[in-house]
């Protein structure tokens, strides 16, 4: 859940003692079991309570609570790799500027992040007493909590570049709607989300198992099969209801985005917001350019942000283009071979995304004069969390194919226009190849924008491992 009414919330890193005592460890993470939030409280029950809290473990939170090697082995490759690690880095952009080495937390010259606790509460004071007591509970344990990443709801539900946000979120099959993902979202099914349930593809997502004990069977259900590893016969499925995380801190360069779209509209407001909202897919207040192309309307309809597809009307890109932001992070039925097996290769990419901003509004207003107007001073940013059970298919397919891809849907020098990892065009090491561009596809001529430069940068990030309630037992007590 997203916890939308309690609008205050910050993500906490938490570094054991290196080394580390696994008994102490464990006992802090069986009696944090008993403060965790399940599942099963709605948003609604969580701002009544006027709190809540979730936890993750990095691969080295899980090895340090001193599971066996052998249960260590059963969790995603790219867990157990990092998000740091050398292929990572390649396949997510994570390169030069943006490197790890680069990065304020996460990074390979910063303290190990053993996990991250999530806490959210109603008012800045909640907020404050909860990360009182936790930061006390921890301390009684020998563990450290890091500097907390702060966050804010901005208004309007926008992020920091001006744009409604949070719009295209996928309702979980079986669960109700809510301020989420209301009723009449496309449903997923559970194990694109939750490990333990049937994926996109009727298959039980590969999980972490433990081996067979009469106190493990109380907890987990029989585990399916390894696909990685088909000598481990039965197992336990330590993994049922949790979910891999990737979290990544982005700080956003508000006033360069602006700046270059307003240059690149020859300074006029009208062709300014036309632009970005092309480098976007939607306009400002959320309608999405397949509703309304040539204009933004007055009135954002939410009951209908979603319920649009590409291949009928606007499979060539000419009112929204090909690489816009939201079309290549979920291209619908927009891709071929054709509009059906285009529908189910994006339905096995989604993600449920769950972040927050952080970082003071660059203009309250959001107005493109105002921000240009700025000093355009200080840091502000998103931090972005997505839950998926398979990182390497969801969460890096989705960075690396579609978003990072300069080739995406026949396009050439066309990443991202937002998010990208954009090259320094001025920078001598820069090839021209790697010099980004936007096409607007138009009939009769093409307008296309050259020389984008970086407007998201990498502060720090991590795969986080999110456990159910009894997989959180079992870390407390291994048996």
């Amino acid at each position: 859940r997203s916890y939308k009414k309690l609008l205050q919330a910050c993500y906490v890193p938490v570094h054991f003692a290196e080394p580390t005592d696994a008994a102490a460890a464990r006992a802090w993470v069986g009696a944090l079991a008993g403060r965790v939030t399940p599942a099963s409280t709605s948003g609604a029950e969580a701002a009544r309570d006027g709190r809540a809290l979730n936890v993750g473990f990095t691969y080295a939170g899980v090895k340090a609570l001193g599971l066996d090697e052998t249960t260590l082995g059963t969790f995603g490759r790219e867990f157990i790799e990092g998000m740091n690690g050398d292929h990572r880095q390649r396949a997510l952009g994570d390169t030069g500027p943006l490197a790890p080495e680069t990065w304020a937390w996460g990074g390979p010259k910063t303290p190990t992040v053993h996990g991250m606790l999530f806490l959210f509460a109603g008012t800045p004071e909640r907020l404050a007493a909860l990360l009182t007591e936790e930061t006390k509970h921890a301390a009684a344990a020998g563990i450290a909590l890091g500097a907390p990443l702060d966050s804010v709801m901005l208004a309007g539900d926008k992020e920091h570049f001006g744009f409604h946000d949070g719009i295209a979120q996928p309702r979980i099959e079986g669960f109700r709607g809510d301020a989420d993902a209301p009723s009449n979202e496309p449903e997923i099914p559970a194990g694109e989300v939750l490990l333990g349930y049937h994926n996109a593809y009727g298959q039980y997502p590969a999980t972490a198992s433990v081996p067979v004990s009469e106190a493990a069977r109380k907890l987990f259900p029989v585990a399916p099969p390894d696909p990685y590893d088909t000598t481990l016969g039965e197992r336990l499925d330590l993994g049922k209801n949790g979910s891999y995380v990737a979290f990544r801190q982005y700080a956003q360069d508000v006033k360069a985005f602006w700046s270059f779209v307003d240059q690149a509209a020859a300074h006029d407001a009208a062709r300014r917001k036309w632009l970005a909202s092309r480098m976007v897919g939607r306009w400002p207040n959320g309608t999405p350019l397949e509703h309304a192309p040539h204009s933004e309307p007055a009135e954002f309809k939410a009951d209908t942000a979603n319920e649009f597809l590409y291949a009928k009307d606007d499979l060539y890109g000419e009112r929204c283009p090909l690489g816009s932001h939201i079309r290549r992070t979920n291209p619908r039925d927009g891709m071929g071979p054709t509009p059906a097996e285009s529908l189910m290769v994006a339905d096995r990419h989604r993600l449920l995304r769950r972040g927050r901003a952080y970082g003071p509004p660059l203009a309250a207003s959001f107005d493109p004069a105002d921000i240009l107007a700025s000093d355009g001073g200080g840091e502000r940013g998103l931090h972005f969390i997505c839950f998926n059970t398979d990182l390497g298919r969801q969460f890096e397919f989705v960075q690396s194919t579609w978003v990072n891809s300069m080739k995406f849907d026949g396009l050439y020098t066309d990443p991202d226009p937002v998010i990208a990892p954009h090259r320094d065009p001025a920078h001598p090491a820069t090839h021209p190849e790697e010099i980004s561009s936007f096409t607007v596809q138009q009939c009769p001529v093409r307008h296309r924008v050259n020389n984008i430069p970086r407007f998201v940068t990498i502060r720090g990030g991590a795969y986080l491992f999110m456990p159910g309630i009894k997989a959180l037992g079992y870390f407390a007590d291994p048996k």
